[in-house]
């Protein structure tokens, strides 16, 4: 799921697991989604390096 998360809809993840949906994108879906999966992917990340960032400094300021 977190593969996917950002490109398909809650509703679009519930219909493939739920009902074995197959979907299919045509490419003005794909022009539409896949900036925005992209801002969803670097967003991700950015957190990602946060958390990290503050569990090292964590870490350091108990060494001390």
């Amino acid at each position: 799921m977190r593969t996917y998360a950002g490109f398909l809809t809650e509703d679009e993840f519930e219909q493939i697991l739920d009902n074995g949906k197959d979907l299919y994108f045509y490419a003005d879906d794909l022009r539409e989604r896949l900036p925005r999966y992209a801002e969803y992917r670097a967003e991700r990340e950015a957190e990602y390096q946060a958390e990290v960032m503050a569990e090292m400094q964590q870490l350091f300021d108990e060494a001390d």
